[in-house]
């Protein structure tokens, strides 16, 4: 006689090949920012304003290009907008990209009008920034899945 009624094992089993079929979460998390993203460049940012408006934080810079890992062409240097939305962003002192996350690193961007770029998700706190140890990884995700 065994241990477990039929229907336990077939739940066991069920458990066992999902858990071994299902990628980590974690994973598509970390990765969702280079699917959603047109452009991923590595580059240097450099802020020019920010104001506070309704709708929160805006934040204006250049974004100088060593790289574009993956889409378009882009220029040497690039126009680059975030709204830092109130709900999400801290209210003073106005937020500085370069302090929070650091400004040479690998970008991901989504084109806005008027020749202007944001990170995808336009409008929240993240600015589209991951740090230069990561590229290996988002090279890997790029050769695997966006070509």
């Amino acid at each position: 006689m065994h241990p477990f009624p039929t229907s336990a094992w077939k739940v066991i089993i069920a458990i066992v090949v999902l858990t071994c079929t299902i990628p980590p979460a974690i994973a598509t998390e970390k990765y969702w920012i280079a699917h959603e993203a047109q452009v991923i460049i590595v580059g240097r940012f450099h802020e020019q304003w920010t104001y506070p408006w309704f709708d929160g934080w805006h934040v204006a810079g250049t974004l100088d290009v060593d790289k574009v890992l993956f889409g378009a062409s882009v220029s040497k240097r690039i126009n680059y907008r975030l709204v830092c939305r109130w709900a999400r962003c801290r209210t003073w002192p106005p937020p500085r990209i370069a302090e929070w996350f650091g400004d040479y690193g690998i970008w991901f961007l989504r084109s806005l009008k008027n020749e202007r770029w944001g990170p995808p998700g336009y409008g929240g706190i993240d600015p589209g920034y991951r740090s230069i140890d990561q590229r290996t990884s988002f090279e890997d995700y790029i050769r695997q899945y966006k070509r």
